[in-house]
């Protein structure tokens, strides 16, 4: 081609020296704002256009705003329920043979026990674990989630139960088990 065809040739294959310099301005201006401003605008409108639609959806977003706060606050925010949740620590043994988060693995009941008669850096300690068991009522039973815990857990986590009795230290000798 000769470099006046060459040249038509790019102007109808790119577009003129102004549509370039167009293109580039978009690309590195911040359109992106003022495409929200104006779909902003266009939804204010819109809203302004429906008052009963308005009132429901902000009361809408409001509830779920303030529903969704108020669970990060007593989810997240507020410390434990216990006498002094700063002082917890929890103690946990790694296995790599299994593909399981580190924490699911608490010491074994007789390594528990050999690290509280041995230590002297924690005031209290206690034990517990997560398991499944059968809870049988006038021949039916179904399967319920609890956790099996030993004679110190309500003192050191300066905690009283709910319901029925506290556990004591006495509960962890032998034939006490109920």
């Amino acid at each position: 081609m000769s470099p006046e065809e060459a040249g038509l040739a790019a102007w109808r294959a790119y577009g003129g020296v102004e549509q370039a310099k167009q293109a580039h301005r978009d690309e590195r201006s911040l359109l992106w704002i003022e495409l929200a401003m104006q779909d902003l605008r266009y939804g204010l409108r819109t809203l302004s256009k429906n008052p009963g639609f308005t009132i429901t959806a902000v009361l809408t977003l409001a509830l779920g705003i303030g529903a969704c706060t108020a669970m990060v606050n007593a989810v997240l925010i507020r410390s434990l329920p216990y006498g002094d949740p700063g002082w917890l620590v929890y103690l946990y043994t790694p296995n790599p043979r299994y593909n399981l988060p580190p924490e699911d693995f608490g010491p074994a009941y007789g390594d528990f026990y050999d690290i509280k008669r041995e230590s002297r850096s924690f005031q209290r300690m206690t034990t517990f674990d997560q398991s499944m068991f059968s809870l049988a009522e006038q021949g039916s039973a179904q399967r319920v989630s609890g956790a099996r815990v030993d004679g110190d857990f309500f003192q050191t986590f300066q905690a009283s139960p709910e319901l029925g009795r506290e556990i004591t230290p006495n509960d962890n000798q032998p034939g006490h088990e109920t």
